[in-house]
């Protein structure tokens, strides 16, 4: 065997031709990053054989595909691919190799095809090695950036954690894309042990199966809990023949004709071995989502030497713990020998509390946005809005409610609904303002009209004797009560006359809704035409989804619905005064609105909300009743 020197894997690329072609190019924003460079590398996992395939997907900061990939192909059994200048639109990029590799346990071609990936910022970076480092590093990286770190921050990270996970020493930290099996060094070593152990004596669709559990595994808190994958690592170690490897690894570097030194591979190997008699601390939860202290965490232990005693940090001394809330909790393990191990830090999260900054619609022209803040709960979250967004924030609004659905990575889900409203108020001639909702076509004033003269500027009677009002035929208002306190939230009761009186009580663009218009509304709820055609009670949950301002209502049906103040309509249970006696009734368990549509002589049609029902009611009122008016836009 002739001695070997270690060389550089970009010195290699210049014996090798290599295949390549462009897909899905467009042309970069002269606003975004420009990268100019020619890619190379290689592909080591024995390493990767003539006809590997090679994709490389540009990607944005959140490693996101822009859509720009470039593909290029091994020519020869030494892994080694490269690509022309391209100039690139974002500094990060995913390489993806798909092929056959030389087993260096095996000592032969592999009888199936694995596949490999490498995340990499390539801003000044000409090479970029795909190996298993960058591949069980994946999915972690992406879950550390989505947490907010920095690409550098999670590379970082994410190497250290994976050599943890191996029990390997932290003596230096580089970028795994830099990594090289055919080179000497430690870093090298650690690699060359990782690839060698997850081979072991698995076929490729097993060796395929493990690398994604463990790089799923390591991605939500960066260390391999799965106690049946710790078993599996420590049974490869043991079937490895470690002077077999050597010589067929030293054989086949010869036979491509490349000078390689082969690192120290064993002593990583070995240190791995010694470990399997180490204490190791797995863990799984059951979350309560309520955030409550009915949680629980459930550990296994190997290795060392049983029996176990236990001492959680929160003096519990048994093996698992139930009925704990949120905390982070750790368990100190000691063995017969006394060996002792401490877990890392298991997070039992708190309730998922939804929070939102709402911009509103401004006189009607602009647009509304939702800025979503989610804590609690345990990342990732995804997000499921009633208009189909799946974003954390929409933006582009029109007047509505908007529900979003929150589901965190242990699928425990929160349901809140905000409303985009007009932001510059409708004002009536007295002054007083009102905020605006569209419902489907319709845009409603979301408070119960408050004025006290006609558009014309005349003044509308109020009359507080109950005799005086039963006796009317002209129009007039009161407050609930005789009391103007009930005013600022429930606004004003007005007879049928006022209504219909041709001076008009809306502001101009504004006018009280004939009964058409409220079926309209109903039905964009989803009442049937026939439904809102009835009289009485009809429907099924339109009152509870007009109802609004739960804390005013009386207890009943129409508040305990799912669907309570879902439309916006935000219904005041204002009561009314009768128009036989002139008395005031059922403020807190009714609401009742004119429309300006009359039924028979003295009767007009109104609506009427229930404190115990659901459904809305379809009423032929006499016109002496005062009642709530509720304004939809001409």
């Amino acid at each position: 065997m002739k001695t070997k020197v270690a060389v550089r894997t970009v010195m290699l690329i210049v014996l090798l031709m290599v295949a390549f072609s462009c897909e899905n190019i467009t042309e970069p924003d002269d606003n975004k990053i420009k990268i100019e460079v020619a890619l190379s590398g290689a592909v080591q996992k024995g390493p990767f054989l003539n006809g590997t395939s090679v994709l490389i997907s540009e990607l944005e900061g959140n490693l996101t595909p822009t859509g720009r990939n470039f593909s290029s192909q091994i020519e020869n059994n030494a892994g080694i691919f490269q690509l022309p200048s391209v100039e690139y639109s974002s500094q990060y990029v995913e390489l993806k190799a798909d092929g056959y590799y030389y087993n260096e346990i095996s000592g032969s071609a592999s009888s199936s095809p694995i596949t490999l990936y490498a995340l990499s910022d390539i801003t000044n970076r000409e090479s970029v090695n795909i190996n298993m480092f960058t591949t069980l590093e994946r999915p972690r990286i992406k879950q550390l950036i989505n947490n907010g770190l920095t690409f550098s921050m999670a590379k970082d990270s994410t190497y250290k954690d994976i050599l943890r996970a191996f029990s390997f020493p932290l003596d230096s930290i580089i970028n795994s894309e830099d990594l090289n099996i055919s080179a000497a060094g430690e870093e090298n070593a650690k690699l060359l042990a990782v690839s060698l152990i997850l081979q072991g004596p698995r076929t490729e669709a097993e060796l395929s199966e493990l690398i994604s559990n463990i790089s799923f595994d390591l991605q939500t808190d960066g260390q391999i809990n799965s106690s049946s994958i710790t078993t599996g690592l420590f049974q490869s170690v043991n079937s490895l023949d470690t002077t077999s490897i050597r010589g067929n690894l030293e054989a086949r570097f010869d036979e491509l004709g490349i000078d390689a030194t082969i690192s120290n591979f064993e002593k990583y190997i070995n240190i791995l071995m010694q470990t399997q008699n180490d204490i190791v601390i797995a863990f799984e939860r059951v979350i309560s989502c309520d955030g409550d202290s009915s949680s629980s965490i459930d550990i296994s232990v190997l290795g060392g030497e049983p029996p176990y005693t236990y001492q959680w940090s929160n003096g519990a001394t048994s093996e698992d713990i139930e009925n704990i809330g949120p905390d982070i909790y750790s368990v100190i393990v000691t063995d017969a020998y006394n060996q002792t191990k401490t877990s890392d830090d298991i997070i039992i999260p708190g309730r998922m509390v939804l929070t939102s900054e709402v911009t509103h619609v401004d006189d009607l022209h602009s647009e509304g946005s939702i800025d979503l803040t989610v804590t609690g709960g345990e990342a990732p979250y995804t997000y499921n809005w009633s208009n189909g967004s799946t974003n954390e924030d929409i933006s582009g609004l029109e007047l509505g409610v908007y529900t979003v659905t929150v589901t965190d990575i242990n699928n425990c889900e929160e349901t809140t609904t905000v409303e985009i409203y007009d932001a510059t108020p409708v004002i009536d001639i007295d002054g007083n303002l009102y905020h605006v909702i569209k419902i489907g076509n319709q845009y409603w004033l979301k408070e119960n009209l408050k004025v006290t003269h006609y558009r014309n500027g005349d003044a509308i009677p109020n009359v507080t004797d109950s005799t005086e009002w039963t006796n009317l035929t002209t129009g007039a208002y009161c407050e609930y009560d005789n009391n103007p306190a009930n005013v600022d939230t429930y606004g004003r009761l007005y007879n049928w006359y006022t209504v219909d009186d041709s001076r008009n009580i809306a502001p101009e663009g504004w006018h009280v809704p004939s009964d058409d218009e409220w079926k309209a509304l109903e039905m964009t709820l989803g009442m049937s035409q026939s439904e809102a055609d009835n009289t009485g009670l009809r429907g099924t949950d339109q009152a509870s989804q007009l109802a609004g301002n739960a804390d005013l209502w009386t207890d009943g049906d129409l508040e305990n619905n799912a669907v309570f103040g879902s439309s916006g309509f935000a219904a005041f249970p204002g009561g009314y005064r009768y128009g036989s006696n002139g008395g005031f009734y059922y403020m807190g368990g009714y609401a009742s609105f004119w429309s300006s549509t009359e039924g028979s002589s003295s009767y007009a049609w109104g609506r009427v909300l229930r404190c115990n029902y659901a459904y809305v009611g379809r009423y032929s009122g006499h016109e002496q009743y005062g009642f709530s008016v509720r304004l939809v836009r001409d």
